[in-house]
């Protein structure tokens, strides 16, 4: 029987992949956090972090652009996984 290849499977570098636990919920992290109740509390920090930072920067006036969704989006998972941060700065306070 021919194997069936799924389209939602992911298969690109640490993508899709999970830390090792009994329960095996958090994705695969630089923090490497197994619990998901601690991983729910370092997101939550993070995007409390990034949302303080980003509203002092991001006025009604502002453009929104690929490169500043992609700085927010390295402000707040850049060091805590691995994938979707390459070549991007994060804006200056």
């Amino acid at each position: 029987m021919a194997k069936t290849i799924s389209r939602y499977r992911v298969s690109v570098g640490d993508e899709g992949l999970y830390e090792p636990s009994p329960h095996g919920r958090v994705l695969k992290n630089l923090l490497q956090i197994k619990s998901k109740r601690e991983m729910d509390r370092i997101e939550n920090e993070a995007l409390e972090q990034g949302e303080d930072r980003f509203t002092r920067v991001i006025t009604t006036t502002s453009t929104i652009t690929i490169d500043l969704l992609l700085n927010v989006h390295k402000c707040i998972f850049f060091e805590r996984f691995t994938i979707g941060v390459e070549g991007t700065d994060a804006l200056e306070d």
